[in-house]
């Protein structure tokens, strides 16, 4: 049926993302890498792009005091003895020997490897194993391109407590980007909620100049959680981001839309009212994210209403808004810390039916004479939509 293929689409919304599929999706350029970071500049805490990336590999903490204590036991640990067999030519043999190692650490006895894990982190080496990062279903990763990226995500899995609190150490001394990545999940996986503390370190990682310039996956991924922290915030954090980073805007706009579908009361009134003010979200994009409005809400639709007749709105946004509402696409894919979830069909019914009502309401009110080809567009497409479900027995 129409009306189910129309709904059933995984697809993008073309103004918004242009062709970017998730956030998760970004390759940065690497560089070789030693096998030792030990005795690199630690990063100032508190003091954003201090000390701008080199690869993503010379970024772990100093090994002093009682790191250098467990230095010593870093020749049997198995991390250790994996750094020999890793190299950036040479990915399908990463793979293997990363998968390998993983298994065995799942034989050891309970704590044990957390403790190897702790170990190798806290003696400060690390090597490139020529991978890129990729999330993969629940937030884990399915790649690592470190071996401490990989040791931090191994981490949560066998103790969710200590991978809590060693965030904290990344948070103080590290200055790489995909380990922060790593460190905020797990923060925000032991806390299940975005305090105070962890809002701080988002913004951190998200507004140092040297890491916005020369981004890596891990930063990409990094957008998720303003999702996560929704609101005020959320939307904060994302729009800044659009005005820092031009090569970020592709997954920051992605998950702006993510932060819409997950807040639209909040969202759809916040964004209608900053319609005509300059700087952060396009107005092409603006119509985008204001096209997901559920009109049963009273807030939004006076919201709405307020955008389509404010002479502040460009007409070329008006008509991309028409085009697209009601917007029920979505961007699949997997993230850090929040799960996409396609709606059911009877609530998409729902929202075509309150929208069609909208819309039938504005042609017979006469109102905003200059968009009449439009909105007659838009009714027809709603009308078709609705005619469906009807066919489909959805409505």
């Amino acid at each position: 049926m129409k009306r189910v293929a129309h709904r059933l689409a995984i697809g993008v919304t073309t103004a918004l993302v242009a062709g970017v599929v998730g956030w998760w999706w970004l390759h940065e350029p690497r560089k070789p890498a030693g096998s030792t970071v030990a005795g690199l500049e630690n990063r100032t805490k508190g003091t954003p792009g201090s000390v701008a990336p080199s690869s993503a590999t010379a970024t772990a903490p100093a090994a002093t005091g009682a790191n250098q204590q467990s230095a010593s036991s870093l020749q049997s640990n198995l991390l250790n003895r994996l750094r020999g067999d890793l190299a950036p030519g040479r990915p399908a043999a990463s793979r293997s020997r990363l998968a390998a190692v993983r298994n065995q650490l799942r034989a050891l006895p309970p704590g044990a490897a957390a403790g190897q894990l702790l170990d190798f982190l806290r003696a400060g080496v690390d090597v490139d194993t020529g991978l890129r990062l990729r999330v993969g279903r629940g937030g884990w990763l399915e790649e690592a391109p470190t071996l401490r990226v990989a040791a931090l995500d191994w981490l949560a899995e066998f103790d969710p407590a200590a991978a809590f609190e060693y965030a904290r150490q990344i948070f103080a001394d590290s200055s790489s980007a995909d380990e922060w990545a790593l460190a905020l999940r797990n923060y925000y996986w032991k806390t299940q909620t975005a305090d105070a503390y962890f809002k701080a370190r988002v913004a951190e990682a998200l507004s140092r100049p040297g890491w916005l310039q020369q981004p890596t996956a891990g930063l990409a991924e990094s957008v998720d959680f303003p999702v996560a922290i929704g609101g005020i915030d959320g939307y904060g954090l994302l729009k800044t981001l659009l005005q820092q980073s031009a090569a970020l805007r592709r997954p920051a706009l992605a998950a702006l839309d993510a932060w819409v579908v997950e807040d639209r009361h909040t969202a759809i009134a916040l964004l209608a009212a900053e319609a005509g003010e300059p700087g952060g979200v396009d107005a092409g994009s603006r119509a985008a994210l204001l096209s997901r409005a559920d009109l049963r809400d009273e807030a939004q639709r006076a919201a709405v209403e307020s955008y389509l007749e404010s002479k502040d709105v460009p007409r070329e946004a008006k008509v991309e808004f028409l085009r697209q509402f009601p917007n029920h696409n979505m961007i699949l894919g997997n993230h850090l810390v929040t799960t996409t979830n396609l709606a059911p069909l009877e609530e998409s019914v729902a929202l075509d039916v309150a929208a069609s009502q909208f819309i039938d309401r504005m042609v017979g009110a006469g109102a905003l004479p200059d968009l009449g080809q439009e909105l007659a567009a838009c009714r027809e497409r709603l009308a078709q939509y609705l005619a469906s479900a009807r066919r489909g027995g959805r409505l």
